[in-house]
């Protein structure tokens, strides 16, 4: 983790998470939600509980910083069934409940002989490009 990555609500919206959810998930921890909107926080305050929630926005962040794109399994809907992406993630050696949880990062500049990796990378970078 990048201790000095700043995570904002783009970061929230790109892990698909609510508003609400996260403000309560804020002020649980202390922190606030005011904040977040107008600065954001830095990795390591968000990170330092372990928390899903956080590591989602964390994940994203260090994406966006390292301009690459994570395929989380929303974007397989209506392109792949899990049996077909089950079978893709572990000839790619990715761990499958690992992938729900948290999705699989890939370079912004990846490419696939894959028609449906690619329908499905496809479906990713424009939901990032929208946010």
């Amino acid at each position: 983790m990048t201790s000095d990555l700043i995570c904002r609500q783009i970061h929230l919206r790109r892990s698909h998470q609510c508003n609400n959810g996260a403000r309560r998930w804020f002020a649980q921890h202390g922190l606030s939600w005011q904040k977040f909107l107008a600065d954001g926080y830095p990795a390591s305050v968000l990170g330092q509980w372990g928390c899903p929630l956080a590591q989602k926005l964390i994940d994203e962040a260090e994406a966006e910083a390292q301009g690459a794109v994570i395929l989380r399994k929303r974007h397989l809907d209506g392109i792949a069934c899990n049996k077909g992406a089950r079978e893709w993630a572990a000839e790619q050696g990715i761990d499958w409940a690992s992938f729900v949880e948290r999705g699989h990062r890939f370079p912004a500049d990846f490419t696939s002989d894959n028609p449906i990796l690619t329908a499905v990378l496809e479906r990713a970078r424009s939901e990032f490009e929208e946010t």
